[in-house]
């Protein structure tokens, strides 16, 4: 038993923990929703297959087998071959590291710059909020993949230049977001507390503000990802994306465009890894949003 609450149980604990708790309590209306616990399931064996890749392949997926070129699912080959003979089970899952690691370094960087941008926009306000938002506005006249094909083409083709691509035009929506959350909060009674005890800017926003508007952002961080998996995808499938021979999901796509009819399962299982991928994020994305609104918590 608990010294400070000897009459409580282990459950009545949890779940005074987890009213008392803004994260805590976010958390497990995230795990209670089914659309939460199953994008958290399927991302999570999604994310594991990709990181454990050399540990579930038994194939190189660069090396070509001398057994056949367009082999049908099978044990050795769990999800077929290509027409350059090489595993397509090994090549799904590299090809998955790839989207996940990229989606993953892009938005985050794209999201630290614009949350910081548009934290700054707010907070400071005047005629520097006026001008860094005009700036902002002209980014978002731009539509994503048109920016982010523009910036591949200007840099070259590789998969570091498709990130700096997506975090690129990233940094505007969560710059517009992360002020309009900024001005939301400016003026608010526990902010004019915090200056009137002496509290500096840095600390008011990041100590006292932040926790209060991140809830937005981190939808917004959830579908972004899945965005970037979609760019990347589709940049992978111009020939922009991942060099060959190294594989990604759009690229082998792209690749078996033109071998449907002899080989169903070439574009099937990728496409597959690609769908499930988008769909957890989305499904994550919508529970995290029902997690963090207010009414669900007034509900709990």
């Amino acid at each position: 038993m608990s010294a400070a609450y000897p009459e409580l149980t282990y459950a009545s604990r949890r779940e005074r923990l987890v009213r008392e708790s803004m994260f805590w309590g976010s958390l497990d209306r995230l795990l209670r929703n089914p659309q939460g616990f199953v994008g958290l399931l399927v991302l999570g064996l999604l994310i594991g297959s990709a990181i454990f890749a050399p540990l579930l392949t038994w194939h190189d997926p660069n090396v070509q087998d001398a057994s056949g070129r367009f082999l049908s699912p099978r044990w050795e080959h769990p999800f077929g071959t290509d027409e350059l003979r090489r595993d397509l089970y090994a090549r799904t899952l590299y090809g998955l590291r790839v989207s996940l690691a990229l989606s993953l370094t892009s938005v985050s960087v794209g999201a630290t710059l614009g949350i910081m941008f548009g934290f700054f926009s707010g907070y400071v306000g005047g005629w520097i909020d006026a001008v860094m938002m005009r700036l902002i506005d002209a980014l978002l006249a731009f539509p994503g993949l048109l920016s982010a094909l523009a910036i591949v083409t200007i840099l070259g083709p590789s998969i570091r230049n498709v990130a700096i691509a997506i975090a690129f035009f990233s940094v505007p929506s969560f710059a517009r977001l992360s002020r309009a959350q900024m001005l939301g909060e400016r003026n608010k009674d526990y902010v004019a507390s915090a200056e009137a005890l002496g509290a500096g800017a840095l600390r008011i926003v990041f100590r006292h503000i932040a926790p209060n508007a991140i809830a937005p952002l981190l939808t917004q961080v959830a579908l972004f990802m899945a965005s970037a998996v979609i760019v990347s995808a589709s940049l992978s499938f111009l020939g922009l994306g991942e060099r060959a021979p190294d594989p990604s999901l759009g690229g082998l796509i792209n690749t078996a465009k033109s071998n449907l009819q002899k080989a169903w399962w070439y574009p099937t299982f990728p496409g597959l890894a690609l769908a499930l991928l988008l769909l957890s994020l989305n499904l994550l994305a919508d529970a995290i949003n029902d997690a963090i609104n207010p009414f669900a918590r007034r509900r709990a």
